[in-house]
């Protein structure tokens, strides 16, 4: 992880002293081997210090295209935003603190013309960055709290849903596995069957599955129909507070719809034995807003920053260069 080197040592722009015991790491998403792989080794952040121990971090990731450099996140990472170590105080101590730490820590950003980040669960609001001239705007997930009992959850879950469930645990198999490129290429092969783009390079997602299940933190999970012939899959994760539905696929078609909600619930059930929340990593388009909804989950906000420059607008457009792909904006 590339750390500029303006930020070796910054004084406190305050009197407050605190302890600082936090990893610094709020998600599996700020962990450095996660970034190392995820970004091909180009990941950088900027960080401030307070009392020689650092107090905040916000890693991002710099690719340029046709001249305009983009700092945002890198490949096969849901969001990122800034991390702090724990503060102690009261609520409006603590959120002075972060305040003032988040906007220190956009200050030590390098030049760019197009910012965009979608933040963790962990960051409540965005003043800090509407402060600095950042457009803000929201994404919504669905999650089911760690505190929310497996019999409760099941009772919560849409009765269709309960039925394909089911109907499911007749008709297949859950297989849980290693094999990144297995997962791999029955994703990019499913995608090619609805005509859609494989977004994500193959080798890399190979990679970071290995390297998750190793560090026993993710695993990939097939339901397999007759002859072992695999119908869905997902690749879920975990760290220390949630377990994400981080990538999931099946075959074309509605004969096996069932297999996929099957594969949901067997995660849930995962996360509900870790005593995890359980997380499906945002809502990308009104279809999944009625299949997400029916397994009983709350709806929770995640927040969107951006700022680009007036050249880049031109460029590009409102919706060009400043735009994620179009299922991070519904």
């Amino acid at each position: 992880m590339k750390v500029d080197n303006l930020v070796a040592q910054l004084p406190s722009k305050s009197s407050n002293i605190y302890p600082l015991t936090s990893d610094l790491s709020p998600t599996i998403f700020h962990e450095d081997w996660w970034l190392a792989i995820s970004s091909g080794g180009q990941a950088r952040e900027v960080v401030v210090r307070r009392n020689g121990a650092v107090a905040a971090r916000l890693p991002y990731v710099l690719t340029r295209h046709l001249g305009m450099v983009t700092c945002g996140l890198p490949a096969l990472t849901h969001f990122l935003g800034p991390a702090f170590a724990s503060v102690d105080g009261t609520p409006r101590h603590q959120l002075e603190i972060r305040h003032e730490l988040t906007r220190e820590l956009i200050s030590l950003l390098p030049v760019y013309d197009s910012f965009w980040q979608k933040l963790h669960y962990g960051v409540d609001n965005v003043l800090a960055f509407q402060a600095e001239g950042f457009a803000a705007s929201v994404q919504f997930s669905f999650e089911i709290p760690s505190d929310c009992t497996a019999e409760t959850s099941w009772a919560s879950v849409r009765r269709g849903h309960r039925r394909m469930i089911r109907d499911a645990q007749t008709k297949y198999v859950i297989d849980t596995s290693s094999d990144g490129p297995a997962f791999a290429r029955f994703y990019a092969s499913n995608m090619e069957q609805e005509g859609k783009r494989f977004r994500y390079e193959a080798d890399r997602l190979s990679t970071l599955i290995a390297a998750t299940v190793a560090r026993g933190r993710g695993e990939v999970r097939f339901a397999r129909g007759e002859q072992g012939l695999p119908k869905a899959a997902m690749f879920i994760i975990w760290d220390q507070n949630r377990l994400y539905y981080f990538l999931g696929t099946r075959e074309k078609g509605r004969m096996d719809a069932d297999a996929s909600v099957l594969l949901i619930w067997s995660a849930m059930e995962e996360a509900h034995r870790r005593d995890l929340t359980f997380d499906f990593s945002g809502v990308y388009n009104a279809g999944q807003v009625m299949f997400y909804s029916g397994f009983g989950g709350r709806v929770v906000p995640r927040y969107i920053v951006s700022r680009s420059t007036k050249v880049s607008r031109l460029i590009y457009g409102v919706r060009g260069l400043t735009r994620q792909p179009k299922e991070h904006l519904f």
